[in-house]
């Protein structure tokens, strides 16, 4: 087979290798800094962008008495959707999605090390993010990264995570608050109320740049209690229009698993 040349408009392997760790670490520290500081329980005050949902009141209704209190089974949330044929299934820490086979990693807590191995052995292109992923954002549960690299220098990325905050925690609080500890903040497309295995679920879109690069992230927060999910697939902007429909199908096999 034909060795291709491993050159990249103009630059080296080497060259491109920085680049992308560059723009993947950026990439990170800008999206990530919000929910970083949110499980650390230090939240900063900061500018909030206007079209973020407006926070919403919890309501606390109390219970009616009974004489002889009935035994009652909470009812079953609905199930996932089932997966496309082709796809493969990432679980981690009661939780878990699918996405197509062209995906490598999985489970960064009980199995690290050897997701880091699996992404580094993709070659010099995924260097950046392996080196990236030994020091994971705060609550990393699942990273995967798609090894068709799409004609574009940005690797499309899965993020899973899972942050613990009080049960009164609203989810529209929690977007606030990651908006306003973005620096600078994302340029934010949109939110949108989502109903996920049963509960309450946002979906918000953003874009912004890293480096000379062009990227869009979709985030799907999930409220399970006092935990919630957060999802986030990172691709260029460039393939948005294309990926969208995978990102729509993978967040429909979402699940949680007690």
């Amino acid at each position: 087979m034909k060795k291709k040349s491993s050159s990249f408009m103009g630059m080296s392997g080497t060259q491109v290798g920085i680049l992308i760790g560059l723009a993947v670490i950026a990439l990170f520290s800008i999206c990530g800094v919000g929910w970083v500081l949110i499980s650390m329980g230090s939240l900063v005050a900061g500018p909030v962008v206007s079209t973020a949902l407006p926070l919403a009141s919890p309501t606390v209704t109390a219970p009616a008495e009974t004489a002889t209190p009935e035994v009652t089974t909470a009812p079953t949330p609905p199930s996932t959707v089932a997966p496309p044929d082709g796809w493969v299934e990432f679980t981690a820490q009661g939780g878990g999605l699918w996405l197509p086979n062209s995906f490598v990693g999985g489970d960064m807590v009980a199995h690290k090390s050897e997701v880091i191995s699996k992404v580094r052995q993709l070659g010099s292109f995924f260097k950046p993010i392996a080196d990236a992923m030994k020091q994971p954002l705060a609550n990393t549960v699942l990273w995967m990264v798609d090894k068709n690299k799409q004609k574009t220098p940005l690797v499309t990325t899965v993020i899973v995570r899972s942050i613990n905050l009080p049960s009164d925690e609203t989810i529209d609080k929690v977007i606030l608050d990651y908006i306003a500890n973005s620096n600078p903040p994302p340029t934010i497309n949109g939110t949108k109320k989502l109903t996920i295995l049963g509960r309450e679920a946002r979906r918000l879109s953003s874009q912004g740049i890293t480096s000379t690069l062009d990227f869009s992230e979709i985030d799907y927060l999930i409220k399970d209690g006092d935990t919630y999910w957060i999802v986030s697939y990172v691709m260029s902007t460039a393939i948005y229009v294309d990926t969208l429909p995978m990102v729509e199908k993978s967040i429909q096999t979402f699940n949680i698993s007690k």
